[in-house]
């Protein structure tokens, strides 16, 4: 139609005049307020933060802000996963547009898993799959739980709200990170 070929894909074009893929359409965020997020820049704004940050999540279908599920990837990063996974959210909000910003962010308690169904054979991560597996405690976080970082202060710790790491199985703790 009109001289482009309707692919799906998401793209834009640079200083010489070539088109760079960026991502899918169906990958896209729809928020409440109607905006259309590419998931794919909001999570890589963050990932590319911390090299110990293995996957990010971005979550915002029908809601009115976006949050994110970020995963730790060695065992050794347990420790300050949650102070990391802050950081690197904050830092990765000043690279983003006003709507396309984390408000909340929730750090898991392990990388996702091939073995859990969360990952491909590829490793790449199954959305529908980590969504399902994580419904819980993503209504938990949008209930107030989980770390503020749509706050760029360094004075912000009142901001904090009670948080341990959390999994899959943790469904009965959403309730308590929702205070």
């Amino acid at each position: 139609v009109d001289g482009w070929l309707h692919t799906g894909d998401i793209g834009q074009i640079d200083a010489e005049g070539y088109l760079r893929i960026t991502d899918r359409k169906q990958h896209l965020i729809i928020t409440a307020g109607g905006k259309n997020l590419a998931r794919a820049n909001i999570e890589n704004a963050i990932k590319n933060q911390d090299p110990l940050i293995s996957q990010v999540i971005s979550h915002g279908d029908r809601r009115a802000y976006v949050v994110a599920l970020v995963a730790p990837s060695p065992l050794e990063t347990l420790a300050r996963g949650e102070e990391r996974g802050l950081v690197a959210c904050r830092k990765g909000n000043r690279a983003l547009s006003h709507v396309e910003q984390v408000r909340r962010v929730l750090v898991l308690e392990r990388d996702f898993s091939h073995e859990a169904g969360e990952l491909t054979p590829t490793m790449k991560v199954k959305r529908k799959a980590v969504e399902v597996a994580y419904a819980t405690l993503i209504d938990a976080v949008y209930a107030g739980g989980g770390l503020r970082c749509d706050t760029v202060s360094e004075n912000d710790r009142g901001a904090r709200t009670a948080i341990a790491l959390f999994g899959p199985g943790d469904a009965d703790k959403g309730e308590a990170i929702a205070k």
